[in-house]
């Protein structure tokens, strides 16, 4: 009799184990879970989602940032008010729009499509953030040694004023989803 409650107890705990197993990525990708490198793979480029909004109507481009599950965008839209979307990341479609107040004119700046085309032919890869602040822009992208960093960049020339290591590799922080806690700050010349 025991032997028999120690099988049926073992069968009903296999039994367990293999429907969690069976179950669990259904009820994972209904939560809304992390998307699968693949679909990243799919995503539009910053250049491209410029280029649809452009094609679009909507100019002044601050800011365009890939965030877990769409690009974040903030310009002005073709009816001349200053906007934050949020776009599907693989379609380029505004999938929300929020009017902003204010309005910044930054005509003889460089766009962010000119930056990163800048940036790339510099070395930089994986830019996944382009914003203007009031006096440059912030640029998150990997540097040519493999490194996480945060970029100041100079708005008419796209030179690097100042550079913030945030992580040592990219792909580490993209396989465990960290980001370092202490960045080491310095400029571009006292980090090479």
């Amino acid at each position: 009799m025991r032997a028999t409650t120690l099988f049926s107890t073992l069968a009903l705990g296999a039994a367990l184990v293999a429907g969690g197993a069976i179950l669990a990525p259904v009820v994972l990708a209904q939560m809304g879970g992390n998307q699968p490198a693949s679909t990243r793979q799919q995503w539009l480029s910053l250049t491209e989602i410029q280029q649809r909004l452009e094609a679009a109507g909507y100019r002044d481009i601050d800011k365009i940032e890939r965030e877990d599950d769409y690009y974040e965008v903030k310009g002005i839209d073709p009816d001349g008010r200053r906007v934050e979307l949020k776009l599907d990341p693989v379609s380029g479609e505004v999938t929300k729009s929020e009017a902003k107040n204010g309005r910044r004119e930054r005509s003889d700046w460089l766009t962010p499509a000119q930056l990163q085309v800048i940036l790339e032919s510099a070395g930089y890869r994986d830019i996944d953030k382009i914003e203007r602040e009031s006096r440059d822009y912030e640029v998150r992208a990997t540097d040519a040694e493999g490194r996480r960093v945060e970029l100041d960049v100079d708005p008419h020339s796209g030179a690097v004023t100042k550079t913030e290591v945030k992580s040592g590799k990219r792909d580490e922080r993209s396989m465990n989803g960290t980001r370092s806690d202490e960045p080491m700050v310095g400029s571009a010349a006292q980090l090479s």
